[in-house]
């Protein structure tokens, strides 16, 4: 997992993890606005991304790729429940 402190850009992050086949904590939002966190291999498919786990997501519903927040998203800073 990379360091979120060391200011690499989300793009970058995503980039690399669709073009090495890396394995990463993908945060992201499903179809129903449910918030999702999985570790798995990301690949571009042409009607959004493809997670081993059998999700498929838009890019624009990605939150953070290894806790790193797309630019949609980095207003937010916690996305843990305290249930």
């Amino acid at each position: 997992m990379m360091d979120p402190q060391n200011n690499i850009s989300f793009e970058v992050i995503l980039k690399e993890a669709l073009d090495k086949g890396r394995y990463v904590k993908v945060a992201f939002f499903n179809s129903y606005h449910e918030f999702h966190s999985v570790c798995a291999v990301m690949k571009h498919t042409d009607s959004g991304i493809a997670l081993t786990t059998g999700h498929l997501i838009q890019i624009d519903k990605i939150v953070s790729i290894d806790e790193v927040s797309a630019p949609n998203y980095s207003h937010i800073i916690d996305f843990t429940c305290d249930c």
